[in-house]
C-alpha cells in the first residue's frame, strides 16, 4: 500500500469512527490528561442536559462544580 492509499485509508477510518461515537446509543465523554474533555458525543448531551460547547476543550472538574 502505498502512502496515498494509506492516506486515504486513514481518512476513511476516522469518518467511520466520528460516526460510531455520535450515533452510539451509549454516552461517551473522553478527557485527556489535563482534565480537557476531548470528545462528548450526543448521547452524552441527552444524559446530562448539557451542550458540546458547554463542555468541549473545558476542564471537567470545573464544568461540573
Amino acid at each position: 500500500m502505498n502512502k496515498k492509499e494509506k492516506s486515504k485509508q486513514l481518512e476513511m477510518f476516522q469518518i467511520i469512527y466520528e460516526q460510531l461515537v455520535e450515533n452510539i446509543d451509549v454516552g461517551i465523554q473522553v478527557v485527556d490528561s489535563e482534565r480537557k474533555t476531548i470528545i462528548y458525543n450526543k448521547k452524552k448531551m441527552q444524559i446530562e442536559s448539557m451542550y458540546s460547547k458547554e463542555v468541549l476543550n473545558k476542564n471537567s472538574r470545573r464544568v461540573y462544580l
